[in-house]
């Protein structure tokens, strides 16, 4: 109410005292001013307006998602949620042991190979012997995975023929990556046998000065069985990959597609919190500028003295006589008839503002909106319940 006491506001005031519609008319500029500032604020409905497209746009696509292709391109239409928690956590863990051990298996080669790259490589570059000793690594991982993964899928090809409706032309092109896989099988365990040969005369070929014959004994065949053992151990975990990759072929597809379903669904979420949060601000707003604005009729009201103009007293008694009247229910006929004395009642002056044709079409686009979020953000629980199933 500060803007009553600059000298503007006072002389106002003082031209408008002798008007006998002075309440009516001020009454009515206020109204107006409250209207303008929510035709101001009304810029966020755009952002509301935004806001319902993208969840249009990801519901449509949460509807169509379901469509779930596996490793041999048969497209099926799941239900969500596809996993329990239990199971996602499973497939976690699998992914997590599968990058473990190929990560070790990766490390332990490689340095394993280093020791060959030292006799390869007449220099002293230690850079260039571990990146000689990765690659060998990595080309053996490749090939062990490869055969591994072509043996196990051409099982279950044969397993799900008839399921999957192959001829004998599909099967061969599986058969022929199942003999490529031994193929490369054959060259990976001749490239670790004679990498272990290499390591072997390598380490058979170091200074035994000082060692009697029984030391030297032992020492060769604890080099003959290091070799063994770096054999095995590099089989072993290849072949334990091999069936664990197997498995995470089986479910890395439909896991793919329920992490974006998951993504969509909160996005949905952040979506509908935008919304509401905008849809509540507006109406905190309205409310905010209605009461602000009520408190300023109030003022000017003990300022001239007077509740209405008193050229509207029988308006102000008929009014008040009806509003006492049983049933009574505020409408736009009675506001039409009214309005000259809304200055006098707090509900007839909000009902001026919040009827106005302006306000009820956005109220009518926001609640058609407001409709829509809720609907969405119903199913989305409903999903949630049973996701904790």
């Amino acid at each position: 109410m500060n803007w009553f006491f600059n000298r503007y506001a006072r002389w106002r005031m003082k031209k408008l005292k002798g008007l006998d519609f002075k309440m009516d008319n001020i009454t009515k500029r206020i109204k107006s001013d409250v209207l303008e500032d929510m035709k101001y604020e009304m810029k966020n409905f755009n952002k509301l307006e935004e806001i319902d497209r993208k969840l249009e746009v990801k519901k449509h696509k949460l509807e169509t998602i379901n469509v779930i292709r596996d490793y041999f391109g048969i497209e099926k239409t799941r239900s969500f949620p596809l996993f329990t928690e239990n199971q996602i956590q499973e497939i976690k863990s699998q992914k997590r042991l599968y990058m473990f051990l190929l990560t070790l298996f990766v490390l332990s080669e490689t340095l394993l190979y280093y020791l060959t790259a030292e006799i390869v490589v007449p220099m002293d570059n230690i850079f260039v012997k571990l990146v000689i000793g990765f690659m060998m690594a990595v080309l053996v991982f490749l090939l062990f995975d490869f055969f591994l993964k072509s043996h196990f899928v051409y099982r279950e090809v044969i397993e799900r023929k008839e399921e999957l409706k192959y001829t004998e032309v599909h099967i061969k092109k599986y058969r022929d990556k199942l003999i490529l896989g031994y193929t490369g099988l054959f060259i990976a365990i001749f490239f670790m046998i004679s990498a272990s040969v290499v390591r072997y005369y390598y380490l058979h070929g170091t200074d035994i000065s000082g060692m009697n014959s029984d030391e030297i004994k032992k020492a060769e065949t604890l080099g003959m069985w290091v070799n063994y053992l770096i054999i095995a151990f590099t089989i072993g975990i290849a072949v334990y990959l091999g069936p664990l990759k197997i498995e995470l072929l089986k479910t890395i597809n439909e896991y793919k597609v329920y992490k974006k379903w998951r993504q969509t669904i909160i996005r949905l979420n952040l979506f509908i919190q935008s919304a509401y949060k905008i849809i509540s601000n507006h109406y905190s707003r309205l409310n905010h500028l209605m009461e602000i604005n009520w408190q300023l009729v109030l003022g000017i009201r003990e300022i001239f003295g007077i509740e209405f103009d008193p050229k509207y007293s029988a308006k102000f008694n008929e009014y008040k006589h009806l509003k006492k009247t049983l049933n009574f229910k505020m409408n736009k006929n009675i506001y039409e008839s009214y309005n000259e004395v809304q200055c006098s009642d707090e509900d007839l002056f909000k009902f001026g503002i919040l009827n106005d044709d302006y306000m009820l079409e956005w109220n009518d686009k926001i609640k058609i909106i407001k409709e829509h979020i809720t609907k969405v953000d119903t199913n989305l629980k409903n999903i949630s319940i049973e996701n904790k199933k």
